[in-house]
């Protein structure tokens, strides 16, 4: 397996992940190897589960992002991190996801997580404190 290849799964309630991902391509281009799942209220945590193991391989790193920390598509990736070259990051957002796309493909997947665990933090500005930054 090479470093190199990742592949960022998205699984979120509703259609969130679906939005997400025409978003980001909106801003720059292809995202043809960003995948996602969308939980509806019609699926079953089951049903959900079946749906990542289509996408989680044992020869490609998985970074998976959740909407939401201990929601149910948490609960479902969190069972995938038994696999060594899976990661999952709850809390997506658009910043963050724009950040893995634009730096996958030059870092390997453990320097990307490291990368990911500074920018985080970074995706989230609170405007007004930003702007007395200046002052």
């Amino acid at each position: 397996m090479s470093s190199n290849e990742l592949i960022v799964l998205i699984i979120t309630h509703g259609n969130f992940a679906q939005e997400l991902v025409n978003t980001a391509e909106m801003i720059v281009g292809d995202v043809s190897d960003v995948f996602y799942i969308n939980f509806t209220k019609d699926m079953t945590p089951d049903a959900l589960k079946k749906e990542v193991e289509k996408i989680v391989t044992n020869d490609k790193n998985i970074l998976i992002f959740t909407d939401l920390f201990g929601g149910t598509c948490f609960n479902v990736a969190g069972e995938f991190l038994v696999n060594e070259n899976v990661e999952v990051i709850a809390g997506v957002n658009l910043p963050l996801l724009l950040e893995v796309i634009l730096t996958k493909k030059i870092m390997d997947f453990s320097a990307l997580v490291s990368h990911l665990k500074i920018k985080a933090p970074e995706s989230i500005i609170f405007v007004k404190d930003k702007l007395n930054e200046k002052k």
